[in-house]
């Protein structure tokens, strides 16, 4: 798939990213969670101080948008990452053997608290929001939360994935 698409009538989508940005030993995660019309429900990004591997920002991003959208009492959850080693680690039946482990248990657990969740792989095209926003997260001290409010750096990604989203 090499655009955002709708998620099934009912059912809310979560896009994540987690770029590092090696010269200021920091990393990024972009958050965005759209309901079944595609409606924009709570963009955030936030800052982490720390210097990580690819796969585990890219965790981390999934760990906190189940920390970020738990509380909205959403039943229903499709999470997106255009990271296919992250997913197939996530999704395995295997116990995670991973130096990650325990984050990766985390998420399963934390997905738990939904009636249905899953995550899936999707290329970076279709994951374009969350990226720019991860991006952004750069720019900020810690965490910005924006509710029913599409900030500017990523309006014009929205309006492509809206008429674009079938």
């Amino acid at each position: 798939m090499s655009q955002w698409q709708l998620p099934p009538q009912g059912m809310t989508k979560l896009n994540v990213d987690g770029p590092v940005f090696h010269a200021e030993g920091s990393v990024g995660v972009g958050l965005i969670i759209r309901d079944w019309e595609g409606k924009v429900l709570m963009p955030v990004n936030k800052k982490e101080v720390a210097a990580m591997e690819p796969l585990e920002i890219e965790l981390i991003a999934i760990l906190r948008g189940l920390q970020f959208y738990i509380p909205l009492g959403l039943q229903s959850l499709c999470i997106e990452s255009d990271s296919l080693l992250l997913v197939q680690e996530i999704t395995s039946s295997d116990i995670s053997n991973s130096i990650y482990e325990n984050v990766v248990i985390d998420i399963q657990q934390l997905k738990s608290k939904f009636r249905s969740c899953s995550i899936v792989h999707i290329n970076r095209e279709a994951n374009e929001f969350a990226h720019k926003l991860a991006r952004f997260s750069r720019n900020v001290i810690a965490t910005n939360v924006w509710w029913d409010y599409v900030p500017s750096c990523v309006q014009q990604v929205l309006w492509t994935d809206y008429y674009g989203a079938s």
